[in-house]
């Protein structure tokens, strides 16, 4: 296991008041995230107060924890389905005088699922220091009274919330922590949930041979591990391999393999996303347009929408379409700030500057490149740094901006395989359907 001292030199002990206020400070607001907000705190520091007592110490604190989480849910006029409630009903069943703390106990095994899909809630609201006690709270105060499953399974989360928070070493520290976990006990879900995690990484730091690897690593474990969804993770990896490595007919193939298993539909915008952007590297500029907008409609996520965003405006701009361009931007603007994940802010900013100088807005394009570059440097973004070396060395032997032609000649686009092809045909009827 990892020194200690790394995880607390990055995060002090902090209570979920202050990690909370410091997600707000990050995302530049002074107002709740939504209406979960309060129930999430309660639950936080419920477990926060469990890591710090005996287990007969806690059940009072857990049985205030489970009323207060309800009025809350209440107020708020929450779903009953909800991850939070199902959390405060574990925790109800722990407080029962003839319950027993020890390894498979149902009531803890419950509260670790629930607690994960409250984490995840957290994550995608841009709260991840929140996320981030949570589970280090819930792994403490319990992490012996569940499987060790259960327990990689809550690592590999904290390594993509610490992820997301700018960590990139101590989110390795914690998905190989998960990974030795999982061979442990063989417990290949979490094997793969881990690898997938390290595939990331590698992809983000632009190392792709090492990224291919651990992608296809996790594909193997997820089909013996039987799991739809970390199958569906793993090719959607190795599309990004694809995509990123120029391997576009591998790409396609895998993203059509992601599509096909996505059921969600924050799923399917995220892998049409994706699909758009082989479309709009491989010169299908009017097919990349038409998926990205149906990416957009399906897509509640704001850095999906941001990623989806992106590749329209480039696309809009290549293909001389610039009132469309302009509208996007315009969006994009307005989007990028709330944006919380820390990669899409730097990776789109990159993107953006190269557009806004194609479009003669050369002092925003070099101020917003600057920016998009001092971050991605910071967290290792070494893909990120390289893309703006490129595009800043590209400036210096421009061509002046770009100005509305009378008629648009479209360059053919490369020949591509019967697979490829047949892929896109397939890709454009799906559009035509959905829009």
């Amino acid at each position: 296991m990892p020194q200690e001292t790394s995880r607390s030199a990055v995060f002090p002990s902090t209570s979920p008041s202050e990690a909370y206020a410091s997600d707000l400070e990050r995302m530049g607001r002074s107002v709740p995230i939504g209406g979960n907000d309060d129930g999430w705190l309660v639950l936080a520091h419920a477990l926060h107060r469990c890591s710090l007592l005996s287990g007969d110490e806690a059940r009072p604190t857990l049985a205030r924890a489970a009323d207060a989480i309800v009025i809350n849910a209440v107020a708020a006029g929450m779903p009953a389905p909800s991850v939070l409630l199902r959390s405060a009903c574990a925790l109800r069943a722990m407080t029962d005088p003839s319950h027993v703390l020890e390894s498979g106990n149902t009531a803890v095994v419950e509260l670790f699922v629930a607690t994960q899909g409250v984490a995840e809630e957290q994550e995608l609201a841009g709260a991840c220091g929140l996320a981030v006690v949570t589970l280090n709270s819930l792994l403490t105060a319990f992490g012996n009274h569940v499987p060790a499953r259960a327990r990689g399974n809550v690592l590999a989360q904290l390594g993509r919330a610490v992820r997301q928070l700018g960590a990139p070493d101590l989110a390795v520290e914690y998905y190989n922590d998960a990974m030795l976990l999982g061979y442990e006990y063989d417990a290949l879900d979490v094997v793969a949930r881990a690898l997938l995690g390290l595939g990331v990484m590698a992809l983000l730091r632009g190392n792709y041979p090492k990224a291919r690897k651990q992608f296809e690593r996790a594909l193997v474990n997820a089909d013996r591990a039987h799991d739809p969804e970390l199958i569906r993770k793993a090719h959607h990896g190795l599309q990004n391999c694809g995509i990123a490595s120029g391997d576009f007919d591998s790409a396609l193939v895998h993203g059509w393999n992601v599509l096909r298993l996505c059921i969600a539909p924050d799923s399917r915008a995220e892998a049409l996303m994706n699909m758009a952007e082989i479309c709009r590297l491989t010169g299908e500029h009017d097919a990349a347009m038409r998926v990205y907008s149906v990416a957009m409609e399906w897509s509640s996520h704001k850095r999906v929408r941001l990623h989806a965003l992106s590749g329209a405006l480039q696309s809009a701009v290549t293909i001389h379409r610039l009132p469309e361009a302009r509208r996007f931007l315009a969006e994009i603007q307005e989007l990028m700030p709330t944006v919380t994940d820390v990669y899409t802010r730097a990776s789109v900013g990159v993107e953006i500057a190269g557009t806004l100088f194609q479009l003669g807005d050369t002092t925003d394009a070099s101020a917003l490149l600057e920016k998009s570059s001092a971050l991605a440097v910071e967290n290792s973004f070494h893909q990120v740094v390289h893309q703006a070396e490129l595009q800043m060395n590209s400036w210096a032997t421009a061509l002046p901006p770009i100005e509305p032609p009378r008629t648009v000649k479209r360059r053919r686009p490369p020949m591509r395989s019967e697979n490829f092809r047949q892929v896109l045909r397939s890709l454009k009827d799906l559009t035509s359907v959905a829009l």
